[in-house]
């Protein structure tokens, strides 16, 4: 079989995977309302991870050959697969640098019932050159405090049913009270953090999953899942929480990645 025949297999059976999560469990993560980030505004630590050049995830850097993300399908997939996109607004256009990855980490008790513990992190085949459109984020080692102001963004749909879009688009979001979330979602966990908007249609969407939740400068939570369709302000979208799992990132990323 030719290259580009397993290529195109191998997409339409990647697209039936996050289909069939949508189907399953009616949680996946996906922006729609958000605005496209302006061009004075800089976002130097997101990245877009590429399934054979095609944007299916998004990752915070965290050092120069590390990528912070979830997990629920980096497990699905091989490492060669997977390029990473980072400096820039613009996938659609030839600007960023993009490098191959060497290897991806799951937390080791990531369960896709629920999506509970759904943190990743890849290690890429080269370290990344830092410069103004590329630089690392800092993960925040408090509490984030009820209607906090949140940023998130990505390139994922715009619309329940959309396309990926070409240019990064964000989001402010306020971060909802634990209690009041798990009315809606009963399967939220102490390793999960809610947050929403108080308006219809707007949240993060398909192929925002991985990106990052930053309050003040710092991130302090991953796009992991929330409410079919989209943009449901009855449903707040779903992050994992990244201070429950500093125990296994400095394990992993001493073991595995020198540290940061």
């Amino acid at each position: 079989m030719c290259n580009c025949c397993r290529k195109c297999i191998i997409l339409i059976v990647f697209s039936y995977i996050c289909r069939g999560q949508v189907i399953s469990g009616s949680r996946i993560k996906r922006i729609v309302g958000g605005v496209k980030v302006p061009h004075d505004q800089h976002v130097p630590y997101i990245v877009s991870i590429e399934f054979f050049g095609q944007q299916v995830l998004g990752g915070s850097i965290i050092g120069p050959s590390t990528i912070l993300t979830v997990a629920h399908w980096l497990e699905e997939i091989k490492a060669w697969q997977l390029t990473v996109r980072a400096g820039t607004k613009d996938i659609c256009s030839k600007t960023g640098m993009i490098v191959k990855v060497q290897a991806t980490h799951c937390h080791p008790f990531y369960d896709k019932e629920n999506d509970n513990n759904d943190i990743g992190l890849v290690r890429l085949a080269q370290a990344l050159e830092y410069n103004d459109d590329i630089q690392p984020i800092k993960i925040f080692g408090g509490v984030v405090k009820t209607d906090e102001k949140a940023f998130v963004a990505g390139w994922g749909v715009e619309y329940s049913g959309g396309h990926s879009v070409c240019c990064l688009n964000m989001l402010e979001v306020r971060i909802i009270d634990q209690q009041v979330c798990s009315y809606v979602w009963p399967h939220l966990t102490d390793g999960m953090i809610c947050a929403g908007h108080s308006v219809d249609g707007k949240d993060t969407c398909i192929g925002d999953s991985g990106g990052p939740l930053v309050v003040n400068g710092l991130l302090v939570g991953i796009t992991s899942h929330g409410p079919l369709p989209c943009g449901d302000k009855s449903y707040p979208g779903i992050y994992t929480r990244i201070t429950k799992f500093i125990p296994w990132l400095e394990w992993t990323l001493n073991e595995y990645y020198y540290g940061l």
